[in-house]
């Protein structure tokens, strides 16, 4: 993936990705985070499909508290695949992600109360190789939850 002819430098180094946060509502009622994941100049990061515990992939989180958790299980569109990668910092299995990608995890409410929750986007960007946390703010005002970036 490092060396690939399909990476432009200057754009995955000055601008490699964009995201964007909404609230959905899933089959059963209950709340979703949906994350948008939109990459530029052939940026890539590795899902959190990932069997391998890499560092850096992708997750997000919650601080913590008693009102709001994120589940585990989530959905990948499109679901990356597990390749074999012989670059010297993997040299194993991993599912990049190389082109937009949309998360979806599910969010339970634990209260009726309304609250604030500040969380955040983990993961390494590459071939920028750079450490990004996008912080996001949960609120529930009134049964109304919204994110912001």
């Amino acid at each position: 993936m490092y060396d690939s002819p399909l990476i432009d430098y200057e754009i995955a180094v000055s601008h490699p990705y964009d995201v964007d946060f909404n609230i959905g509502k899933a089959e059963d009622g209950q709340f979703k985070l949906v994350t948008s994941m939109k990459l530029y100049g052939g940026s890539f990061f590795v899902s959190p499909h990932s069997a391998t515990d890499f560092k850096g992939r992708f997750s997000v989180e919650a601080a913590p508290n008693k009102d709001l958790s994120i589940g585990t299980e989530f959905l990948e569109t499109p679901r990356t695949q597990t390749v074999t990668d012989p670059h010297r910092f993997v040299n194993g299995p991993v599912n990049w992600v190389t082109e937009d990608t949309r998360y979806e995890h599910p969010l339970k409410i634990s209260s009726d109360e309304d609250f604030m929750i500040g969380g955040k986007l983990i993961f390494v960007i590459e071939p920028k190789c750079t450490l990004e946390e996008v912080p996001v703010m949960f609120k529930y005002e009134n049964g109304v939850l919204t994110v912001e970036k």
